[in-house]
């Protein structure tokens, strides 16, 4: 594993060449952002339907009729048998095997559910870089293992609660529905297999908000590489629908006017712009444009310089700590 990395963000060629590829899906902003993610790994009570067929089926049916199944072999039905106990279909009695409750459920719909114990991870975004706890978020792409920041901690009675979530939300938050709990070390004694694993991992995203449903909008996470300025475009590495300012606050606010100030000033002062005149420019954002009335003499300079700010191809990110939001510069002449 490597320390956590500092925290480059690209330059306007890269963002523009990122934005080609991004704008078919109509973004209405765009950020970058560096974030470091949970990835939890505990003992989780799942719960999962398959389908009841096959001979299963059959001696269920027979059983729930009151008859004994025909034409199977003795070692074969006590097997089966069996296997219908060890998921409650089926319960012994003095009389022979009965159909349960949840049998006769079973049989009614076609499938059964199963529990087990099995071992599962859940990434949780680290927000303690804009004071507020872990969120959960579905991750589709592994980032980088890194060695964590300290203190490097993780309240485990958040998986808890997060797995008791209702249905509705699983759904929204793409957490797997049939996690039904999380067994916790301080639940079980010293049962080993329930150790909790906390991995520290790093991630770079070029984030997207498109429109979503029922007037919502919905964020998209591409992974990037900050050797040689990459995006991969080809599947999200997060998505979140409704909600997603509680997973990402930072994003769901507005980065302050003297910020994008501050990075007109700064693309100016790289071009030999005075002070002056980049202070005279009257800002506008509006999503991923940000409106630049410029003096003449500003424009002027710019045409000299055949500056690409001219053809609409300079982006601008602004902000601080682990994102930016990043604008396109629309240059017109200011009226005096």
């Amino acid at each position: 594993m490597i320390p956590v990395p500092p925290l480059p963000f690209p330059g306007s060629r890269s963002v523009a060449a990122w934005w080609r590829e991004l704008a078919p899906q109509r973004p209405c902003r765009l950020w970058l952002s560096h974030l470091l993610v949970h990835r939890v790994e505990a003992r989780a009570e799942v719960a999962a339907a398959r389908a009841l067929g096959g001979i299963r089926l059959e001696v269920l049916r027979s059983l729930g009729a009151g008859r004994r199944p025909e034409g199977l072999d003795a070692g074969l039905l006590a097997r089966v048998i069996r296997g219908l106990t060890a998921d409650g279909l089926v319960s012994n009695a003095a009389s022979g095997p009965q159909v349960t409750d949840t049998g006769r459920q079973s049989l009614a719909s076609g499938t059964v559910v199963l529990q087990s114990l099995e071992r599962r991870c859940f990434c949780f975004v680290d927000n303690r870089a804009v004071q507020q706890p872990p969120a959960y978020v579905r991750v589709f792409r592994r980032g980088m293992p890194v060695t964590p920041p300290e203190p490097w901690e993780f309240d485990t009675e958040i998986l808890r609660q997060t797995a008791l979530r209702p249905d509705e939300w699983k759904a929204r938050r793409r957490f797997p529905r049939e996690v039904r709990a999380v067994r916790l070390p301080e639940a079980a004694g010293d049962d080993w297999k329930t150790v909790i694993f906390d991995q520290a991992e790093h991630l770079f995203l070029a984030f997207i908000e498109v429109a979503g449903d029922s007037g919502n909008t919905r964020l998209r996470g591409y992974a990037g590489q900050t050797e040689g300025w990459s995006l991969d475009v080809g599947e999200a590495a997060i998505e979140i629908g409704e909600g997603w300012q509680e997973v990402l606050p930072d994003l769901a606010t507005d980065v302050p006017e003297e910020q994008w100030h501050a990075a007109w000033r700064a693309w100016g002062q790289q071009r030999g712009i005075p002070p002056a005149d980049t202070a005279a420019c009257h800002l506008a954002r509006s999503g991923y444009v940000l409106r630049v009335a410029a003096p003449r003499r500003v424009l002027s300079r710019l045409q000299e310089a055949r500056s690409d700010a001219l053809k609409g191809e300079t982006w601008l990110l602004a902000g601080t700590g682990r994102s930016r939001a990043v604008a396109r510069v629309e240059l017109t002449e200011r009226a005096d």
